[in-house]
């Protein structure tokens, strides 16, 4: 063995496990914000078929929220509340409570939702609050993805 040759093979070694070690962090890294991040296509195709669905027509501008709302649930229900929530908190009040039918849909305003840089992105929370007219049990649904679009 030449004089050098362990020391030479140990650098090497190691190199190899430091650059398989970055290479890992790179890829758990760079999954983990594939995944937080959700498309357009992607919300409004989670959002067309949640249980209290919005239709992918929805738009937000200077004047407030415009929403299609429609129950995929297989029993009548009521919509009490819907809020959109952002970094900045929670917004929508709806002017009255309306009951959908299954596979109905009612378009809704919230004028206290609205944003004033066209072409801009938004992203909202959504938490839905209805009831069960038959029984009179309260429930809220709350998205597992966001509703995105472009300030129009």
């Amino acid at each position: 063995m030449r004089k050098g040759q362990g020391s030479i093979e140990y650098l090497l070694i190691l190199g190899v496990v430091i650059v398989l070690v970055l290479i890992i962090i790179g890829v758990i890294v760079g999954f983990q914000s594939s995944v937080t991040s959700v498309s357009k296509q992607q919300s409004d195709t989670y959002w067309a078929g949640a249980d209290i669905g919005i239709m992918p027509n929805h738009l937000v501008n200077a004047s407030g929220a415009f929403l299609t709302v429609k129950n995929n649930r297989p029993f009548r229900i009521k919509i009490v509340e819907i809020k959109l929530i952002d970094d900045t908190g929670s917004k929508g009040t709806i002017p009255s409570e309306f009951a959908l039918s299954p596979g109905g849909s009612a378009n809704v305003e919230l004028p206290d939702v609205s944003c004033n840089v066209a072409g801009s992105d938004y992203s909202y929370s959504v938490q839905i609050k209805y009831t069960e007219p038959s029984s009179g049990r309260v429930f809220t649904f709350t998205g597992e993805t966001p509703l995105i679009g472009k300030c129009q």
